[in-house]
């Protein structure tokens, strides 16, 4: 059958983080179907003089979003409200979102009239680089906002304020047109390896559960009434504070920028 491109193959890696499989498990389902696993390997797919750049790309954008995400959670002291529909760091359509047609002036990707997204759910937002308006699907994550323009080059490294160089992180957006592959394939590889950090950090916690099972001889179901009583003081704990949280602990929001 015709080969699978390195977005395709990551595609297939972020499902099966989703589904919470094991590489050898993953292996053993291709297997079933007759697919060598070493043929939708992402790492065959370029050759290795790309790939070191790809890397070094990527490990550039790893330290990138870490300060965002550092910086946008210690300023917000989680009182920020998340838009489902807004374009995140990494704006990954593993579901082969297609173009919302309309007012989209990038048609970056297929546009399919049977999924296109209605007027009141649709996002439209306009290219940094070449001023079009782009729909959601059309955009390129954040993170290719970062490396296109070195929007953390002018932030001061101390204190500061959430203007300027912030304020367009949070504000601007760049289409799919205006960025190369490997930006593009950047963001892939950046998205996986926090998937890949979720589910370490998934299975952790399970072992430690079982780990104080064994300890404790506790019950499946009562470590989980534990579990989840840890989780309903937690939520009580916000409405008595009405979801807000002591700025005593926050004298700054970070090395960026001060609360």
């Amino acid at each position: 059958g015709k080969s699978l491109n390195f977005e395709q193959m990551m595609k297939l890696e972020i499902k099966r983080l989703y589904l919470d499989l094991s590489a050898a498990e993953r292996d053993r389902a291709l297997l079933s179907i007759g697919v060598i696993p070493a043929t939708v390997d992402p790492n065959r797919s370029v050759d290795y003089s790309y790939l070191l750049k790809l890397s070094s790309l990527t490990d550039k954008l790893a330290l990138l979003g870490h300060s965002v995400f550092e910086d946008r959670a210690n300023a917000s002291i989680g009182l920020e409200k998340v838009n489902s529909h807004a374009v995140d760091f990494w704006n990954i359509s593993e579901n082969g979102e297609s173009c919302s047609g309309g007012a989209c002036e990038v048609r970056a990707v297929s546009s399919l009239q049977a999924s296109a997204t209605s007027g009141s759910t649709s996002l439209f937002v306009e290219c940094s680089q070449c001023e079009r308006t782009a729909c959601k699907a059309c955009c390129a994550g954040k993170g290719a906002f970062l490396l296109l323009g070195n929007t953390y080059r002018d932030l001061k490294i101390y204190g500061g304020n959430q203007g300027g160089g912030y304020s367009a992180l949070a504000d601007s957006s760049v289409c799919k047109s205006c960025c190369n592959e490997m930006i593009k394939q950047a963001l892939y590889v950046d998205y996986v390896r926090v998937l890949h950090s979720m589910r370490r950090k998934g299975r952790a916690e399970k072992a430690a559960l079982k780990a104080v099972n064994q300890v404790c001889q506790l019950e499946p179901n009562r470590i989980s009434d534990s579990v989840h009583s840890v989780q309903s003081g937690l939520r009580q704990l916000k409405q008595l504070l009405d979801d807000e949280e002591s700025l005593a602990e926050f004298p700054h929001a970070s090395f960026l920028h001060t609360v």
